[in-house]
């Protein structure tokens, strides 16, 4: 048997679930008074693991300002496919 007749492509549904991604942010926010004592901006990066079957999400829902947040941005970063949208930025 080659590998060609066994390994086993990765695929799944795009998500479209806002809540899958709010749902981290949310969290992290909660330490955010943590740290803004010592910074003056604050990020967070959503990553997206490459060929993760938990991170395939559909881009075309994930719009510049989505979301509102403490943090002054929030990115969402797809590192398989090099892209990234700045879903919250104040």
């Amino acid at each position: 048997m080659s590998r060609g007749e066994w390994y086993a492509r990765v695929g799944g549904l795009m998500s479209t679930d806002v809540a899958s991604v709010e749902r981290p942010l949310r969290a992290k926010e909660e330490d955010l008074p943590l740290y803004k004592a010592s910074f003056d901006e604050s990020w967070l990066i959503i990553y997206s693991p490459p060929l993760h079957a938990s991170s395939f999400f559909d881009f075309e829902v994930l719009t510049p300002r989505l979301v509102q947040s403490t943090f002054d941005t929030v990115v969402f970063l797809d590192a398989h496919m090099g892209r990234f949208v700045l879903i919250a930025h104040r």
